[in-house]
């Protein structure tokens, strides 16, 4: 009996569904401020820290006075429902009229009520327009949060300003807040995969 050789040659394709994790970032100004707690000095114009307007959000604060709480919500989030919050990040543009400023509490809100670990830098405002970043792509702030607390128009942050200058009054002034939420999301996706693979038979 003779034997032959014979090379195969076989061609096959199938469905694989993995799961696609992507880490997204989304920013929001606030829809409106109200006036959480006072102290000894309201804000004027508080719109100018999320509107377009030509006013700037100021408060006038003799030495060793403290701002009102200023609370800033309706941010208009569109989290995935599911989605895991990694994250958050604020930008706040500042000025300080002397060089006594600082931030006295700035902290998240969740359903209305203050929450969480305050990210107040103990260092002076700048004379000039600076922005500050508070928080980080890792930081939650000491809170456990889910898509439908950010996405809640209760969700927001508090701020309040100290003028620890012991010598002049002065006004603390921000132009806008922004708040950055980063989040991750699985995907499941269905892909093709074509194989080819050839033997030897004798």
């Amino acid at each position: 009996m003779k034997l032959r050789s014979i090379t195969l040659l076989c061609m096959f394709s199938f469905a694989v569904s993995y799961m696609d994790a992507q880490t997204i970032s989304m920013s929001k100004i606030a829809g409106k401020t109200v006036v959480g707690e006072k102290a000894d000095s309201p804000w004027e114009h508080p719109e100018g820290m999320y509107s377009d307007t030509t006013n700037t959000a100021s408060c006038s604060l003799e030495p060793g006075q403290n701002s009102d709480n200023i609370i800033l919500s309706n941010f208009n989030f569109s989290i995935p429902e599911g989605a895991t919050i990694k994250g958050l990040k604020i930008t706040l543009e500042k000025q300080g009229g002397t060089m006594g400023f600082t931030d006295k509490t700035v902290k998240l809100v969740v359903n209305g009520q203050p929450v969480g670990n305050n990210f107040a830098y103990n260092d002076y405002w700048r004379t000039e327009t600076s922005r500050a970043i508070y928080g980080s792509e890792t930081n939650l702030w000491g809170l456990k949060l889910s898509a439908s607390d950010v996405n809640s128009p209760a969700f927001g942050i508090m701020l309040q300003v100290a003028n620890s200058d012991m010598g002049s009054t002065s006004a603390a002034q921000v132009g806008f807040v922004r708040v950055t939420v980063i989040y991750s999301t699985s995907n499941n996706e269905a892909i093709t995969v074509s194989m080819k693979g050839n033997g030897e038979n004798q």
